[in-house]
């Protein structure tokens, strides 16, 4: 059974690394938006999970080079969160947001720490204390004071695309719970790079026949820049910080 590593006490270097995530995934909208004008959002999900699982792994031989190979109750737990955190996660995002405004899905995105801490509440995992409970209102606040309400689209045309964000922030949420466990027995990288290579090829299947008639050489610059911010912010970087 390998050794739980001991977790190290929270610092600076953590919550900046996590402010980090929240900007890579704030940029998610506003790339993906570009991107998903010319780009069927499957085949986004599949350039994703491709990228990330060649990137990540890459960066996992590297960092992390003498870990060694997950047992069978750790590999069955990495399956798991491959299929929270990266297959429904990513479906859900982009399904959602080629169906909503990029202001809408930042604010059903929101949602993810009110999830998270209900979720490991009822988990056992976390005990809610109140500065976290009278954080989350002041960070919405915050958000919504950020935002151009003026562009908020509440009509029945977005709806199914909101309600599909929200179900993104749900599985992303149970994602983050369950990861715990096993992020105190293997490293971070090595965890990220074998969730993104067991979600490969489950998204390759679901984007297969959008993968068929997609034209790469049809794409404009704009899509481009798009995809490239998608990849490498709002998943490379963004997985790999947070």
């Amino acid at each position: 059974m390998p050794e739980t590593r001991p977790r190290p006490p929270a610092d600076g270097r953590a919550i900046a690394a996590l402010l980090a995530v929240q900007v890579c995934f704030g940029t998610f909208p506003v790339f993906g938006k570009l991107a998903l004008a010319e780009t069927p959002p499957m085949v986004l999900a599949a350039m994703r999970a491709i990228a990330g699982a060649a990137v990540l792994t890459l960066f996992a031989r590297v960092l992390a080079p003498d870990e060694g190979a997950p047992d069978a109750r750790d590999r069955r737990m990495l399956l798991l969160l491959s299929l929270f955190g990266i297959v429904a996660n990513q479906t859900l995002f982009v399904s959602g947001l080629a169906r909503t405004t990029a202001t809408n899905a930042t604010l059903c995105t929101a949602s993810t720490p009110v999830f998270t801490m209900l979720i490991a509440a009822l988990a056992g995992r976390d005990r809610p204390s109140p500065r976290r409970m009278l954080g989350v209102p002041i960070a919405l606040a915050g958000l919504l004071t950020l935002l151009d309400l003026t562009h908020l689209d509440i009509s029945d045309r977005t709806l199914f695309g909101n309600l599909l964000i929200l179900a993104n922030a749900l599985s992303y949420s149970i994602f983050l719970v369950l990861s715990r466990d096993v992020l105190a027995r293997r490293s971070a990288v090595s965890v990220t790079a074998a969730i993104f290579r067991y979600a490969a090829l489950p998204i390759l299947l679901l984007a297969l026949s959008d993968l068929t008639s997609f034209r790469p050489r049809a794409l404009t610059g704009r899509a481009w820049i798009g995809i490239a911010g998608v990849v490498l912010l709002s998943t490379i970087v963004a997985y790999a910080l947070n």
